[in-house]
């Protein structure tokens, strides 16, 4: 990924950090569930792509030591307002800036979306794990984003959203980056997918939380929509309407854990 797309992302995301908490609502179910695999002990963890601290305080009722990792300082300055305490890094997750070895815990809620080469960052987080250390993450799935994204590519002729994984692409990532580091070095211990649906009054309100979140990011040089798209992006939406009278976004989330062996 061209490193202006990363300033980018990192400031759409930066944008975001103030309101995060209010708009977050699949952040919070990927995180419990990703929070319910861990142990009670952590000993020293790496939260990659941390965020504005959202979840810090639950991790660190576990561990001995944190650490907060992620791309945007806009993030990492509320994190620190909120946490001072603790250690905050702004870096790259495709440039890890740590040794080998460095941790016990390694947790990446919902952030590998947005790397460019999967394989070469699950290599890096891996070779960054202890021996018996264990990586945990979330990421989105292709077949996210329905209704809404399908229904802005009809309208506009190009998709509006960030290309995620298929579920067999995911799968291969994995397995590639642990034949790399040495399977007998590593192996994945869990993988599922799930889908998630989070309910919305309305098309504005749908929008209003991914540009709440930052991941209403788009590439330099991507039209705007016009009333006239946005019109009937809105009226297309309608006939996805439920019985409850709302309209669900869909999302499709990969949750995997990897184990490092001793060898």
């Amino acid at each position: 990924m061209p490193e202006l797309h990363k300033l980018q992302i990192a400031q759409s995301f930066g944008k975001a950090a103030r309101c995060y908490t209010q708009h977050n609502r699949l952040q919070q179910q990927c995180a419990a569930t990703l929070l319910q695999g861990l142990p009670s002990s952590l000993g020293v963890v790496l939260d990659a792509g941390c965020g504005p601290a959202v979840n810090t305080q639950a991790l660190c009722a576990r561990a001995q030591a944190y650490y907060g990792f992620d791309l945007s300082a806009g993030m990492l300055a509320q994190a620190q307002e909120q946490f001072p305490q603790h250690k905050w890094l702004q870096g790259d997750l495709e440039q890890l800036p740590f040794a080998p070895e460095s941790f016990d815990q390694i947790y990446v809620n919902l952030a590998l979306q947005w790397t460019d080469n999967l394989t070469i960052v699950l290599k890096q987080l891996i070779h960054c794990l202890k021996p018996h250390g264990t990586l945990v993450f979330s990421t989105v799935l292709d077949g996210s984003m329905a209704p809404i994204g399908p229904m802005f590519q009809r309208v506009t002729g190009h998709r509006h959203h960030n290309q995620f994984l298929r579920t067999s692409e995911l799968l291969t990532c994995l397995q590639q980056a642990i034949a790399e580091v040495g399977a007998s070095r590593a192996c994945l211990a869990k993988f599922q997918t799930e889908q998630i649906a989070i309910p919305y009054a309305s098309m504005r309100d749908m929008l209003y939380d991914l540009k709440g979140i930052g991941a209403n990011y788009q590439p330099a040089g991507r039209a705007r929509l016009t009333r006239e798209q946005l019109r009937r992006v809105e009226t297309g939406l309608e006939s996805y309407r439920e019985n409850d009278g709302m309209l669900y976004l869909q999302w499709r989330i990969g949750f995997v854990t990897i184990t490092k062996n001793i060898a």
